[in-house]
């Protein structure tokens, strides 16, 4: 017979837990080997629970009143557990099971804020405590908003669709979609409904089968009585690849604004130039004017410069020129009056206009005398 064996005592430590192991003791034949152990030689270990975790369902009773099944519930940890739940306040109620979680129901009040909940357990030694979690259960209610987005394929057109539906308040809100009056659930040959806590999500693939008038309902997941829907939308591949109203109006606006400005950009250019062109003409035409008038004052001093000869004759010839003379400037004054009707508004013409009476002025009393 072989020796007795002494017993082995051993401990395995985790980062959040700790486990002891042990034997009996026992003697064995050297030879034996490790799985012939009988089962109360084989170690037993121990794992302590991990952090906790705190879930609640709202249900609704016949006489019209709601509670809640609040669950206590730990990834790790070698049953027996003994769960316990606190409130702020007070002690609520504890449970011993053979499984990670326990579940306790309490009362609940709906759009009251009834406090804050937290589990406990422990399997050991040590006790470990989940979180503060508000229990607080909220209708559902205000306004349901849908909208969607589009993605585009290959060829500029929506291949697929995806529709959004959120209510404005609510904690367990329950979504259903609808095509022409007809629920949408699940999976289906062209749409995939994905439900989320804050909104739900319609996959929808764009085709003939899938064209019709979409809305979505809401309501409390624990009570059907409260329904609110959102705006019916149609939709079809025609209308989905039809450039909207909107964008129609604003790209013609802009073509519009463009045209207006360009035309009246040429407009003032025109004016402008044309207005050039007057000054120009009326400006030469003023400077002819005064050298013609500087060439009729040089040949009248000439003349006044000569020696005169009081014959009835000669009085003839100088009454016929100073004819000729004044016919001149009147000519002159004709071709300076027409320009003066085309560039009356301009301010040069005013200033050169002065000064031309200024000179004949001058001039005048000095051939007079």
């Amino acid at each position: 017979m072989g020796s007795p064996s002494p017993c082995l005592l051993y401990t395995i430590r985790h980062r959040n837990s700790s486990s002891t192991g042990w034997c009996p003791r026992t003697t064995l034949p050297r030879s034996t080997p490790p799985g012939a152990l009988p089962r109360s030689s084989r170690s037993k270990v121990r794992e302590l629970v991990s952090e906790l975790d705190l879930l609640f369902l709202v249900l609704k009773e016949r006489d019209g009143t709601y509670f809640a099944l609040v669950t206590c519930q730990s990834l790790k940890g070698t049953p027996p557990i003994t769960f316990s739940l606190y409130s702020r306040s007070e002690f609520i109620s504890t449970e011993t099971v053979d499984e990670r979680f326990a579940t306790f129901s309490i009362p609940v009040v709906l759009d009251l804020h009834m406090g804050f909940l937290q589990c406990q357990a422990e399997n050991g030694d040590r006790v470990v405590y989940g979180q503060w979690t508000a229990m607080h259960v909220v209708s559902v209610g205000g306004a349901v908003t849908m909208h969607y987005d589009a993605d585009v394929g290959e060829r500029p057109t929506m291949e697929k669709l995806r529709f959004y539906c959120s209510v404005e308040r609510g904690t367990f809100p329950q979504y259903r979609w609808f095509l022409n009056g007809t629920v949408l659930e699940g999976r289906g040959d062209f749409y995939w409904v994905e439900n989320q806590p804050k909104q739900s999500i319609l996959l929808l693939s764009v085709g003939r089968s899938s064209a019709g008038t979409y809305h979505c309902d809401v309501s409390n997941s624990f009570d059907g009585t409260t329904v609110i829907s959102s705006e019916e939308r149609y939709i079809d591949k025609e209308v989905l690849n039809h450039l909207p109203t909107v964008v129609v109006a604003v790209v013609f606006g802009c073509f519009l604004f463009l045209v207006t400005l360009v035309t009246t950009c040429c407009f003032i250019g025109l004016l402008y130039r044309k207005r050039q062109c007057l000054v120009e003409k009326s400006t030469l035409d003023l400077k002819l004017g005064l050298e013609m008038h500087n060439i009729m004052v040089s040949d009248d001093e000439g003349f006044l410069g000569r020696p005169c000869i009081m014959v009835a004759e000669d009085d003839n010839a100088v009454d016929e020129e100073e004819y000729m003379e004044d016919e001149g400037m009147v000519r002159a004054a004709r071709i300076i009056d027409s320009d003066q009707e085309e560039v009356e508004s301009t301010d040069e013409w005013l200033q050169l206009q002065q000064e031309l009476k200024k000179t004949l002025v001058d001039e005048i009393p000095e051939k007079s005398f």
